[in-house]
């Protein structure tokens, strides 16, 4: 075009002349009519309307076209360009605008033709909000990998879909993962132009909403799996203005990750237990020691920010449960060292926190009970706070339970002993009623206090059983009573069960079906034992068999880890048959490390010549529909005496 200040729109010239201050002026050749003065003929506008669009006149610096107004859409005229037209291609930033690392590294992958660019974050672009409507479920992805552009474009600036995406993250994800504070949650979502914090959060809120195939085509796994191991905590120090969105979005990852199965059991362990040393690096487990405020620098950020923080380090000690429950090893984080308050109640006010006092978890398991009690009487969390509190016992047990396959000393018959003593003194000190598995809907308990109350209840329940099946190991002579307990605590946890609501199974962290698939594999073996001679007994063993698999089912819908474990449950029944006497249930017994450890893999292999070629590290790498089944190719059942003796 000769004149580069004009631009051509059917048969209209436009001069757009930069104006002082905050507004443009207009100036137009050959414009006698004053009523078309305000009219546009662009091409196209991004929401793909053939038809002319008119040029609201309003905010001259920032014009919007009539389709989007009358839509109540956000134009791209106003948020991309100060003149009407297509968007323009990728531009070279201006030097005065400081952005993190993390772009480059996204930009460098982005021509990588095995994953679509969804989540590569642009300055001013929410990537992941396309995938909630129809319109912009039809993101195209041609041959190479690759999704359309425009199409791309279209769902970038829907800023009613990214409310809805943050809404829903807000009201499932952070109730069952609580890692941000609802009152800065929305500030932690404007800072999409300097780190990819934003576009986790709504990609992981789009993965959930969206049917298994839609996230399969959009890619949004894929994405965000390679971001699991690739996006690296930068900041040196709490101090550096990025360090807590860095923290927060490797969290989520590592949550999202861990739930999803992106990369093998090694590498997810590895995050997580980078994550938990780097946590300490950073000082988060000495948030509030009087000592070493000032050395981390926590003597420096106001208390709201101190909370943000807090939150941020008992989610990484969730991850690393999760890490040492599902596969039978040794905890990062030592009880011993925390001195990070527990997160305070949400609801609450500033002053009514301000007055609080902090509440930390205890040293010593002796101390567990009045901390407890403070708990149901403080200002804290007090979901958040009582399961902590339950956990703490949890990882005890599970430590018992990991050393009494490794030694057989006469020390873990007493440390059994001393826990249950200790689990009967926090069952003693929970508020009252908080063990019945009902709602409390004349006192005003809500939906999500409800779940985490059922969830602490599971695990409770779970301590106990760990207990009496470490105490069967170390002395056969308790086997009769034992067994007989073990029964009733599994009905006690199957009436747990009972009143889950599935309608909020995305409230409740996915991790609790560790527990409820060892809930399954203990009703299977009562099946085939306690039941021999019961018929009605038997009959009511395979109906809540039936309920305990269903629950699996619900969740696997969502989520990779919980379909494996459903896999792993399909595989014992059909791999474990026939009547059982007690020295099988044992030797069975034998190879419960965890859910996810190799020993109880390979347990569930049919043949000694299958487990020399399975890759167990990669079993969770298979497609949605793939099954354990189909990897381990059954041919039939065996009798519990020979798989003992080829395990």
């Amino acid at each position: 075009m000769a004149d580069q200040g004009k631009r051509m729109y059917g048969q209209k010239t436009v001069r757009w002349v930069p104006g002082k201050g905050s507004g443009a002026r207009l100036s137009r050749e050959n414009a006698n009519a004053s009523k078309e003065e305000n009219q546009m003929y662009p091409p196209k506008c991004w929401q793909y309307h053939e038809a002319p669009l008119t040029w609201m006149v309003g905010d001259m610096n920032r014009p919007r076209c009539s389709a989007c107004d009358r839509s109540n859409q956000t134009c791209t005229f106003s948020r991309t360009r100060k003149r009407p037209g297509p968007p323009r291609g990728p531009q070279r930033q201006s030097n005065n605008v400081v952005e993190p690392d993390c772009f480059n590294e996204s930009s460098s992958t982005s021509n990588d033709s095995r994953t679509a660019p969804i989540l590569h974050p642009s300055p001013g672009v929410f990537t992941p909000s396309s995938f909630l409507d129809s319109a912009t479920q039809a993101t195209r992805i041609d041959a190479q990998g690759t999704a359309d552009f425009l199409d791309l474009h279209c769902s970038l600036f829907h800023s009613k879909r990214r409310s809805e995406l943050a809404q829903f993250f807000i009201s499932t994800v952070n109730v069952c993962f609580p890692l941000f504070q609802h009152d800065t949650f929305s500030k932690s979502l404007e800072i999409e132009h300097i780190h990819h914090l934003p576009s986790v959060v709504y990609g992981i809120s789009a993965g959930l909403i969206g049917s298994l195939s839609m996230r399969a085509e959009a890619n949004i796994d894929n994405e965000l799996g390679q971001w699991v191991h690739t996006k690296q905590i930068k900041a040196d120090s709490i101090i550096d203005p990025k360090a807590l969105y860095e923290w927060q979005a490797a969290c989520l990852l590592a949550w999202y990750g861990f739930h999803q199965r992106f990369g093998t059991e090694d590498e997810m362990h590895m995050v997580v237990t980078t994550l938990a040393r780097k946590a300490y690096y950073f000082g988060l487990h000495q948030i509030d020691s009087p000592g070493n405020r000032s050395c981390y620098g926590w003597d420096l950020l106001d208390e709201s920010r101190l909370e943000d923080w807090r939150r941020v380090w008992w989610c990484v000690y969730i991850l690393d449960s999760y890490s040492s429950f599902s596969t039978a090893t040794p905890t990062q984080v030592e009880a011993e060292s925390i001195q990070t308050a527990l997160p305070l109640d949400p609801t609450d006010t500033d002053s009514k926190r301000s007055q609080s006092t902090k509440i930390f978890l205890p040293s010593k398991l002796e101390d567990l009970p009045a901390v407890t009690q403070n708990i149901g009487k403080g200002l804290v969390d007090k979901g958040f706070g009582l399961h902590m509190a339950v956990n703490t016992l949890l990882k005890a047990a599970i430590k018992i339970h990991r050393l009494s396959k490794q030694s057989s000393g006469a020390y873990i018959s007493e440390r059994i002993s001393a826990l249950e003593d200790h689990l009967s003194a926090l069952q003693l000190s929970l508020p009252p009623y908080y063990m019945r598995p009902i709602s409390d809907i004349i006192g005003g308990e809500q939906l999500p206090g409800f779940n985490s109350r059922l969830q602490t209840q599971l695990k409770v329940h779970s301590i106990r059983l760990i207990l009496g099946f470490s105490d069967i190991r170390m002395d056969m002579s308790h086997w009769h009573s034992r067994w007989q307990e073990s029964l009733e605590i599994c009905y006690r946890m199957f009436e747990v069960i009972q009143h889950w609501d599935s309608q909020s199974i995305l409230t409740v962290d996915p991790a609790i079906c560790f527990i409820v698939a060892s809930l399954f594999v203990m009703l299977h073996l009562h099946s085939l034992s306690s039941a021999n001679s019961n018929g009605v007994l038997l009959a009511q063993l395979t109906r809540r068999k039936e309920v305990v698999r269903l629950f699996l089912q619900n969740y696997a819908s969502y989520w990779k880890l919980p379909r494996f474990l459903l896999d792993c449950c399909t595989t014992f029944t059909h791999k474990v048959s026939g009547s059982l006497s007690a020295e099988d249930i044992v030797r069975i017994s034998d190879h419960l490390q965890g859910p996810l450890h190799q020993k109880w893999l390979s347990f569930l292999s049919p043949s000694p010549e299958t487990l020399d070629t399975l890759d167990f590290d990669n079993l969770m790498h298979f497609g949605l529909d793939a099954s354990i089944q189909d990897i381990f190719s059954f041919h039939g059942s065996e009798s519990i005496p020979n798989l003992a003796d080829n395990s």
